[in-house]
């Protein structure tokens, strides 16, 4: 009825001394495979939108035109993330082409979705005749908040190893050049 998925190994976060094994996901009745991160993901993109909806008329707009937007654009970015996906990805899909309907099997492009998203909001802005300026303010906003609850906080987004003492970096000891100097050699790539 429940199992666990086993993850994919640890995340360490090595200035602060500890690292964590999350488990991948559950299963639920045997069949149906409950994604940590997409529960994430999703929690992030409700966090993303109730942001907005409430911020809504500070930037002079109707949470109605806000939810309107949301109900078809975020369709329309999960279709894109995945057709971007596919274009890179042809040769997975070439020989059997109905396997890119299988989305569930993974293989969504953050690139795409963006790209999708923003053509989409333009659109959504002409039609509504709201203004596109201020939709873009909210929605940058609410893109980091999902971003960082969605992607950063579970660990999607890999990078190297920094180990430069983050106090050190903040605090005003060392000149400044030489402490953005310092970082930029700890987290280049």
């Amino acid at each position: 009825m429940f199992e666990l998925i086993k993850g994919s190994g640890p995340i360490s976060f090595p200035g602060l001394g500890f690292e964590i094994n999350p488990p991948k996901g559950f299963i639920l009745f045997d069949k149906l495979n409950i994604h940590f991160y997409g529960v994430i993901i999703a929690i992030g993109l409700i966090l993303a939108v109730v942001y907005g909806m409430r911020r809504s008329k500070h930037f002079g707009l109707k949470q109605d035109d806000i939810l309107d937007g949301v109900l078809w654009i975020v369709p329309v970015a999960i279709i894109c993330a995945r057709l971007y996906y596919v274009i890179f990805q042809w040769d997975m899909y070439k020989d059997d082409p109905i396997s890119m309907l299988y989305i569930w099997n993974g293989g969504l492009a953050i690139y795409g979705g963006v790209i999708g998203a923003a053509v989409c909001v333009v659109v959504h802005c002409k039609i509504k005749k709201i203004s596109l300026g201020a939709v873009l303010d909210l929605v940058a906003l609410g893109f980091l908040l999902g971003q960082g609850i969605g992607n950063r906080v579970i660990g999607l987004k890999e990078g190297k190893v920094c180990d430069f003492d983050i106090q050190e970096a903040l605090s005003m000891k060392k000149p400044y050049d030489e402490k953005l100097h310092h970082i930029a050699e700890q987290i280049a790539f």
